[in-house]
């Protein structure tokens, strides 16, 4: 495994994004190569994580799909920071394969050019190193980063217009600001007017005790959801970890009885355990957040009745701080003219928390 990895083979594992595997190498995929590119370019060209990885949800794309020897098939996923940090540092893409912290020269064809990478780099330790501070919340738009579009889907973008020391500041359907207006019939809003509604309507809540119980209900009910899904693609991969570590413990008495041609089916055995393993700890991960996302009536209750009187005193930037912690996302449909609010459950739980230190 250690000589195959050195002399930069493909020892198995899960395909990623811009190849495919055949006879065992590693080929590119044109359109999906393409896309790689475009993503450094996007990440280089925007600067921080979170604008690429929502650019990527917004046009649709997905982390690799494919096809075990099964024939079951596995669809990528969305993209988050954790799967698109992932994808900017895997020295595969520039012909490369990392061994115990160095790397070497692969077998297969690089897809981005060393230029891109290396620009990719100084980008990810510029970020690291200054906390990508050009790129902060400048002009205190208190939903940057939490509204969405209920048409496409897309992340809005905070902009604004001037003339003759005038301000008016919008948020705009990312869709529409990248790619022009008929490329979304969707949202363009007042930022101040959208900024004051949610206000509001966080301060209604708190004055209602049905609205508390909806809203815990409406969390609820996603968990809920989300829930079987998990369980039902948890219970696969667990039955998957344990036919592969029986097929594994043959292959080892095998190997130990001298039978020949074992040991590359036993390295190929010991890379899908180790993928179907990862995954299922990540499914197992994914339920306990879902215990986690549930709402305490209580803790709900609290921190908004205590929402309308600190509100006032507090700063933009502690506002901001606020409103992230206690919202997961504001989806606002400029077609029925409707705003939908997702509440963060860990985020009322740190905020209830802290009310109750102070």
């Amino acid at each position: 495994m250690h000589a195959a990895r050195k002399r930069g083979m493909y020892v198995g594992g899960r395909p990623v994004l811009g190849y495919e595997v055949v006879d065992r190498k590693l080929v590119p995929v044109p359109e999906e190569a393409q896309r790689v590119r475009d993503i450094f370019e996007l990440y280089v060209g925007l600067g921080s994580i979170m604008r690429p990885v929502q650019e990527l949800n917004a046009r649709g794309w997905r982390m690799k799909s494919w096809t075990d020897k099964h024939g079951t098939t596995h669809h990528g996923h969305r993209f988050d920071k954790k799967n698109l940090t992932t994808i900017l540092r895997n020295p595969t893409y520039i012909g490369k394969v990392e061994f115990e912290g160095r790397l070497y020269d692969g077998k297969h064809e690089a897809i981005v050019s060393q230029e891109l990478w290396d620009a990719a780099r100084s980008r990810s330790h510029k970020n690291a190193t200054s906390g990508a501070a050009e790129f902060r919340n400048k002009l205190g738009a208190l939903l940057k980063g939490l509204a969405e579009c209920g048409v496409c889907g897309a992340s809005m973008t905070h902009t604004h217009v001037g003339n003759n020391g005038r301000r008016w500041r919008y948020y705009v359907c990312r869709t529409i600001h990248d790619r022009g207006a008929s490329a979304c019939p969707g949202s363009r809003i007042s930022a101040p007017k959208l900024d004051e509604f949610v206000i509001e309507r966080i301060k209604d809540i708190g004055k209602d005790p049905a609205l508390v119980a909806a809203a815990i209900e409406a969390a609820k009910r996603s968990a809920d959801a989300r829930r079987p899904e998990v369980e039902r693609d948890l219970r696969e991969a667990e039955r998957e970890v344990k036919r592969l570590t029986a097929e594994r413990g043959h292959l080892i008495d095998g190997v130990a009885r001298g039978a020949k041609g074992l040991v590359e089916r036993l390295e190929v055995t010991d890379d899908e355990l180790e993928v179907v393993g990862r995954r299922a700890r990540e499914l197992a991960a994914e339920l306990i957040a879902l215990d986690a996302r549930t709402i305490d009536e209580t803790d709900l209750r609290a921190v908004l009745a205590q929402f309308t009187p600190i509100w006032d005193q507090l700063v933009t930037s502690e506002k901001i701080r606020v409103l992230n912690l206690l919202i997961e996302r504001v989806l606002f449909d400029a077609r029925a003219c409707e705003v939908e609010i997702s509440f963060r459950a860990t985020g009322i739980k740190v905020l209830a928390a802290t009310r109750k230190s102070a």
